[in-house]
């Protein structure tokens, strides 16, 4: 289990490393977009090479700041991980194996929030109930 809590850690760290340097890159698109106007009020450019300046650089901004959008979500999607094997080891240690049911998860998955999240958690849960109640069958047999 540490080993995919480090892996999860891992990714998580490339993930904010990759927005920061989307976030840079955002930085320097705005920059450029003021440069354009005061390439035009020089008059070193027209008002046609302007605007297409422009929106092409808003294009690439746009085309950034979904990306980033998608990294955060990837970054969520690291923390729900993250809690919910958290959570399996927690429970494990406060239930005993036989009270962790499908019965139990399903009574308290109930509770969830219907979303996208809520639907990673019982997949999640229910993988860490399987391969816990296939851990102790083993034991006994």
């Amino acid at each position: 289990m540490n080993s995919l809590l480090n892996k999860l850690s891992v990714k998580k760290r490339q993930l904010v490393k990759e927005i920061s340097t989307v976030e840079q890159e955002l930085e320097t698109l705005r920059h450029k977009k003021l440069d354009y106007v005061n390439l035009f009020t020089d008059s070193l450019i027209t008002k046609e090479e302007l605007i297409e300046y422009r929106e092409l650089t808003d294009q690439k901004i746009r085309n950034l700041q979904s990306h980033k959008t998608q990294l955060e979500e990837q970054i969520q999607e690291c923390a729900n991980e993250n809690f919910v094997y958290n959570l399996g080891d927690k429970l494990t240690k406060v239930l005993k194996l036989k009270e962790l049911t499908p019965r139990f998860f399903i009574h308290w998955l109930i509770k969830l929030p219907v979303n996208k999240t809520a639907a990673f958690v019982f997949n999640t849960a229910s993988l860490i109930l399987f391969k816990k109640h296939k851990k102790g069958n083993t034991h006994k047999g």
